[in-house]
């Protein structure tokens, strides 16, 4: 497993600031990818979204060229997370 860890995306909440960092234990890149979408379609989903099924592929586009670091855990038993660490603005 590894930890891929974003210092910036642009969707990670519905915030109002709704970018921020965020970290992904996967065990892939790959598998990394499909989480963050699995995440941008729970944020299309909640009563208050700011994001629109449409622009989904436009924040994958943008998860492909996000600056990452990537870490290796060295734990084979670890489950698959996301952690988001949203912008909390000027305000």
């Amino acid at each position: 497993m590894n930890i891929y860890i974003f210092e910036y995306l642009d969707m990670v909440s519905n915030a109002y600031h709704c970018q921020g960092g965020m970290a992904i234990v996967a065990d892939s890149w790959k598998r990394a990818r499909e989480l963050y979408e699995l995440h941008l379609h729970a944020l299309v989903e909640a009563e208050y979204s700011t994001l629109r099924e449409s622009e989904i592929a436009t924040e994958l586009e943008y998860f492909d060229s996000a600056e990452h670091t990537a870490y290796p855990l060295g734990l084979k038993e670890t489950r698959e997370r996301v952690f988001v660490f949203p912008d909390t603005g000027c305000c």
